[in-house]
């Protein structure tokens, strides 16, 4: 179990948005060994400065003024959340608050500041900018896309962190959700729920009441039991070796579902579970095509929770 900082990559818009995801990680981080750099793209003037006429685009001075204003309000911000997290907990030396202007576009901005030695990348799920309420795009999404080799996180709403639930099945993808966890919150007081679901028969042979017997219904979930016990083993056994007690993980197996994103969101709303973790399927084109990727069916569909797609 390694004890050095973690470096967590905060990527901030001045959003209320963008504040709840920096509570969620000053709640569910080691504040002992975590370390916190906020991060935002400024832009230098705002975008539709540039669609306006000649006549008024010549004239600068709103668009300095704009961008003077932008960064007094960045930098409240900043303190805003600089604050939120040192009163979890987190020392100053541990904070760091980085404004950067614009230079290719805010996602691979975000790309290149990640591949400066972080651990993990947070954005917010969307939020609006303090500033001219610009919306912000889906940049957990196009994360995703583009940063292949770190975990990315996407807050959304307020998430509790008592609870997490990682996604397990008999894949080396769903390997990495546990270590992931492993690696940043061994020392973390949440409790961890290792979720596998097994999906309807139904949903492999459509067609299959016509000719199945009686009773295949649960030689279906008994083989597939069967095939993920071995992987939920060495999942706890990875999870007690990085540092989590025994008494904080929990099995569940969801049987019959529909998908396996539906099922899992559908467990964690029942039973107060505020992150869920997934491994990152490297699909190609064609398979991301033909059968999706449950990670980004879960960032697109959960609402007030967390869901953590880890490299």
């Amino acid at each position: 179990m390694s004890t050095s900082r973690k470096r967590i990559l905060l990527a901030v818009d001045g959003s209320n948005a963008s504040l709840e995801a920096v509570r969620y990680v000053a709640r569910i981080f080691p504040t002992a060994r975590t370390e916190v750099i906020l991060f935002h793209v400024a832009a230098n003037i705002p975008g539709i400065f540039w669609h306006i006429s000649e006549e008024l685009r010549n004239r600068t001075a709103p668009a300095r003024a704009w961008v003077h204003e932008t960064h007094r309000t960045m930098s409240a911000f900043m303190d805003d959340a600089t604050y939120e997290l040192s009163q979890a907990g987190f020392d100053l030396d541990a904070v760091t608050a980085k404004i950067e202007r614009q230079h290719h576009g805010v996602v691979r901005d975000i790309i290149d500041e990640a591949e400066r030695g972080y651990d993990a990348v947070v954005v917010s799920r969307r939020g609006r900018s303090r500033t001219k309420n610009a919306l912000v795009g889906k940049t957990g999404n196009r994360l995703m896309k583009k940063l292949h080799d770190m975990p990315i996180i996407v807050v959304s709403g307020t998430p509790s962190t008592q609870k997490i639930m990682i996604a397990l099945d008999s894949t080396e993808d769903a390997s990495r959700g546990v270590a992931c966890v492993g690696y940043l919150l061994a020392e973390a007081p949440t409790d961890i729920t290792l979720c596998h679901v097994i999906k309807s028969r139904m949903m492999y042979y459509p067609p299959a009441s016509l000719y199945y017997a009686e009773g295949q219904d649960e030689s279906w979930a008994a083989r597939n039991r069967e095939r993920i016990d071995p992987w939920i083993a060495k999942a706890q056994g990875h999870l007690v070796w990085a540092g989590v007690a025994p008494e904080r993980i929990s099995v569940s197996i969801l049987e019959d579902c529909i998908s396996r994103a539906t099922g899992m969101l559908d467990e964690a709303r029942k039973t107060g579970i505020g992150t869920i973790v997934t491994g990152r399927r490297h699909l190609n084109t064609l398979e991301s095509w033909l059968y999706g990727s449950v990670s980004r069916q879960i960032v697109n569909w959960a609402r007030g929770m967390a869901v953590w797609v880890a490299a």
